[in-house]
């Protein structure tokens, strides 16, 4: 997992609400600098920074592909595969015909690939669509953004 966009963020102070999971550790070989990086870990708990994806999948229940070179996704995402693990791959899912084609294939096989975007499990959002539609009216989309 890299921590290239707002979306690990987004996961993780969902996770930290919500107490049912949580991130382990993190792999990162994208622009992140090291600092960043070891403040993520800080401010999230996480037990450790993982020197390989594979080190990363072994301490971990699933996978969470976030990086924004959607060209990578797929190799990230393998070794969750092939342990049989599933993977959340931030979108765009991936950035190519052949590979979208091969993710027809390993689903197929059985691997369970989801996309993702940290958006759908914000509190905000969930609170406002628990709402009776005669309070918050019919949501046909919703578009969350951080002010801070």
């Amino acid at each position: 997992m890299n921590i290239d966009t707002s979306h690990p963020m987004g996961f993780a102070d969902a996770m930290v609400k919500d107490r049912r999971m949580r991130y382990v550790g993190v792999y990162n070989d994208s622009f992140r600098s090291d600092a960043e990086v070891e403040g993520f870990i800080k401010r999230y708990g996480l037990e450790k920074r993982c020197q390989s994806i594979e080190e990363l999948t072994e301490m971990s229940d699933i996978g969470f592909i976030q990086g924004c070179n959607w060209d990578e996704h797929l190799r990230c995402a393998q070794p969750f595969i092939e342990r049989g693990k599933p993977v959340m791959i931030d979108k765009p899912l991936v950035g190519s015909e052949r590979d979208c084609r091969r993710v027809r294939e390993l689903a197929s096989q059985g691997a369970v690939l989801l996309g993702s975007s940290s958006a759908r499990y914000t509190y905000e959002i969930q609170e406002l669509s628990r709402l009776p539609v005669e309070e918050r009216g019919e949501l046909v989309s919703v578009l969350g953004t951080d002010a801070q």
